[in-house]
């Protein structure tokens, strides 16, 4: 069993005059993003490895939740192909991950990420808001024998209510 966490970055600042890969979070922005570092924690989220999308609105969002639930934030990937990623390139990037991680934490952007929840989980969810996280359990022993479906949502999350 392989266990999927993905999470939405937080809420980030609309600045016309920045590259959408620079925008930053905003105060609440980070504020969730720890409030749901906590809440992670106190699920005994502990995570094998952390891949984020280079945008800095997920590199932030990663590293407040690796500080929270103690993971080393030296070690958050950066996968380039999470940004702007959709359901095939979020699913090409689970499958190619080393079998050694039991627990992966994904940190990339809607609409991709509401997407392959209700792609690998069968399951509709009404909304993913910034900083919503998921937890899939996969039926899967190895990352690359993922299939549609094949997982269940464990725990889902936002930080203003539950969704």
């Amino acid at each position: 069993m392989k266990t999927l966490c993905l999470a939405r970055h937080a809420k980030a600042q609309h600045d016309a005059s920045l590259s959408d890969a620079k925008r930053a979070l905003t105060e609440r922005g980070c504020n969730d993003a720890v409030r749901m570092g906590q809440r992670l924690r106190r699920q005994g989220c502990a995570l094998d490895l952390i891949l984020t999308s280079p945008a800095l609105r997920t590199r932030t969002t990663a590293q407040l939740l690796a500080k929270e639930i103690h993971y080393d934030g030296n070690s958050i990937g950066v996968e380039k192909k999470l940004y702007d990623a959709g359901v095939a390139d979020i699913v090409r990037i689970v499958r190619g991950a080393n079998d050694r991680v039991q627990t992966l934490m994904l940190v990339g952007h809607n609409p991709g990420m509401h997407e392959v929840i209700e792609y690998l989980t069968g399951q509709k969810i009404s909304r993913f808001p910034p900083a919503g996280i998921c937890i899939i359990s996969l039926s899967a022993d190895s990352w690359d024998a993922i299939d549609p479906a094949s997982g269940s949502i464990v725990w889902l999350s936002a930080p203003r209510e539950a969704i």
